[in-house]
């Protein structure tokens, strides 16, 4: 039997532009911060279907995060100063988007939201 790789994806937003980075499969891309972008992505991430979409941005109700909860990712917002910390750890790791698609990762529990609770992006 196969095992099955949980597929866990970063994306770091600024004003400009969000960083996305899969863990699994070590792509990381950037798309314009608009709306025509956000769309895009949503159907590029569908596309992967996502265990966990982890999600750091310094301003409450980001319009990417709510987009991407509003299609049904399984997206959670994680703590900008929990995702420093533990990119301390993980000093291999160069983009912010690339650990914050390590931190979802069993045990580690750095969360601010869940799964179940993506309507609070």
């Amino acid at each position: 039997m196969k095992a099955v790789v949980p597929c866990y994806i970063g994306v770091d937003v600024s004003k400009v532009q969000l960083d996305i980075a899969v863990h699994t499969a070590g792509q990381v891309w950037q798309v314009a911060n608009g709306p025509a972008s956000i769309m895009e992505l949503v159907v590029e991430l569908q596309a992967l279907a996502p265990d966990l979409v982890a999600f750091k941005t310094t301003r409450s109700g980001d319009g990417a995060g709510r987009v991407l909860a509003q299609a049904h990712l399984p997206v959670v917002v994680v703590n900008p100063r929990q995702v420093r910390d533990f990119a301390k750890v993980w000093v291999s790791y160069q983009t912010p988007a690339s650990t914050l698609a390590r931190c979802p990762s069993p045990g580690i529990a750095m969360v601010a939201g869940s799964a179940a609770s993506v309507g609070a992006v």
